[in-house]
């Protein structure tokens, strides 16, 4: 049996779904199924960095220009897709 898709106890099966951060990997899936949602979800990890802008102006009040000079500097990563 392959233990690392075992569940608790390593007795019942368990979903696993693939997850893309640059490498593809298998993650544990959620058990549960529910009929509103029948599509798998878009596992598709972040990149470092991604939503650094987005957290610095929308949340913290950065103006953009302060968040390039932080990129110049190299202070902060920006990772596109």
């Amino acid at each position: 049996m392959d233990r690392g898709r075992a569940g608790p106890g390593g007795r019942e099966p368990q979903p696993v779904e693939e997850a893309v951060n640059q490498v593809s990997f298998e993650v544990p899936g959620f058990p549960l199924r529910f009929s509103e949602f029948p599509e798998p979800r878009d596992l598709e990890a972040p990149t470092l960095g991604q939503h650094n802008a987005e957290i610095l102006h929308d949340y913290l009040g950065y103006p953009p220009e302060r968040i390039r000079e932080l990129e110049a500097e190299g202070i902060l990563h920006r990772g596109e897709r």
